[in-house]
């Protein structure tokens, strides 16, 4: 439902959806759904940490990638310090998700981070090893990936779905790890939907 409000339209289109007499409209989401899947389907031994032990992966990555210095203690969110340190650092951990988290696990080139944060080629590349420094076995599971289509012209998703590669181009490595994770992700609210039945679901795109 949140991608609903991203519009210019002057109406609040969740106002036009209303549960018929006798039901009831909810809202579920995954928290860090494809994060989690990316800590999931790599087994990076930093990503799961996190997770188990509610770190701010976004503030974590800022941190290593803007050299913010940052106390590896002030990243759990139960820390003193954290929410102070979140708001000091609002927009490098905004970038960090947007324009670092996201755009490198999908595929981002140099070019592509150099032109999301606004920097030359040069700094780009060192913030992406940057990144694959602090997270090793995500660069490891994306080039896993690669072999994957270049030996078998598919890949296979956690769930045993197949994305096949009749046709193998630059951005085919690019789509063959999107679709292990998103894959992964597509699947988990499958099977979500499926367990709340009879309840009729009605399926928005909540990864995007």
């Amino acid at each position: 439902l949140e991608n609903l409000t991203k519009n210019k339209e002057p109406v609040n289109i969740r106002e036009l959806l209303i549960a018929p007499p006798g039901k009831t409209l909810i809202v579920i989401d995954y928290s860090g759904q494809e994060l989690r899947g990316l800590a999931h389907v790599t087994q990076d031994p930093r990503l799961i940490e996190a997770f188990n032990k509610d770190k701010d992966i976004h503030l974590m990555t800022a941190s290593s990638v803007f050299n913010l210095n940052i106390l590896d203690e002030c990243l759990y969110t139960k820390h003193p310090q954290y929410k102070e340190l979140k708001a000091k650092y609002y927009d490098e951990r905004d970038k960090g998700k947007n324009k670092v988290n996201f755009p490198i696990i999908y595929g981002s080139t140099e070019f592509g981070i150099s032109r999301n944060l606004k920097c030359d080629i040069k700094q780009a590349k060192e913030y992406i090893d940057r990144f694959y420094k602090l997270y090793p076995d995500v660069r490891k599971a994306i080039l896993r990936a690669k072999k994957e289509v270049l030996t078998q012209r598919f890949v296979v998703s956690d769930t045993g779905r197949k994305r096949r590669f009749p046709k193998i181009e630059d951005k085919s490595f690019r789509q063959a790890f999107n679709f292990k994770i998103q894959g992964l992700c597509a699947d988990m609210l499958r099977a979500a939907a499926n367990a709340v039945r009879p309840i009729r679901v009605f399926i928005y795109d909540i990864t995007a």
